[in-house]
């Protein structure tokens, strides 16, 4: 390859002509090619990679907003349950297989004159009947040995009655 560029050494203007061999303009054409694609290589990954970071962050949002929405309806439903349980007429009683009471509706709380953390925890049959053993026939045994509801005609809320 031969380039020429015009010189002035005082007055006459001549030219100077540079041979290079045409490898080394191409090796050094294809080096300044080769750092441009790498440049634009790590730029298109950089794009990718944070393309994909805001992707995951934004799924991340997207789930803790969908789990506090169902945060909310669970409270709503709970608090809805909540009313219905306490609102009932009747006492209602929760309790476990080991016959602890778990809760204890609003309704059973005034017929008893007593608090919630006088119940929770405790068995049923020493809470409601004063008694050291299951009750005779008693309903909540019958329903957990059976799967189903059992029922009796008169339930006693003074002990020994």
């Amino acid at each position: 390859m031969i380039a020429f560029a015009p010189v002035r050494l005082e007055e006459p203007i001549g030219s100077v002509a540079v041979v290079v061999p045409y490898a080394d303009v191409t090796r050094l054409v294809w080096g300044s090619f080769q750092n441009s694609a790498i440049l634009i290589l790590v730029m298109a990954c950089t794009l990718l990679a944070g393309t994909y970071v805001g992707h995951k962050i934004n799924q991340e949002r997207v789930r803790a907003a969908e789990k506090v929405r169902w945060g909310e309806e669970i409270m709503r439903s709970q608090n809805r349950l909540q009313a219905l349980f306490d609102g009932a007429p009747d006492a209602i009683t929760i309790v476990d297989r080991n016959y602890r009471v778990l809760m204890v509706n609003k309704t059973a709380l005034t017929w008893y004159k007593r608090g919630l953390e006088d119940f929770a925890g405790k068995r049923c049959h020493q809470e409601f009947q004063g008694r050291a053993d299951l009750c005779v026939n008693c309903p909540a045994e019958e329903s957990f040995r059976t799967g189903l509801p059992a029922f009796r005609e008169r339930a006693s809320l003074v002990p020994g009655e």
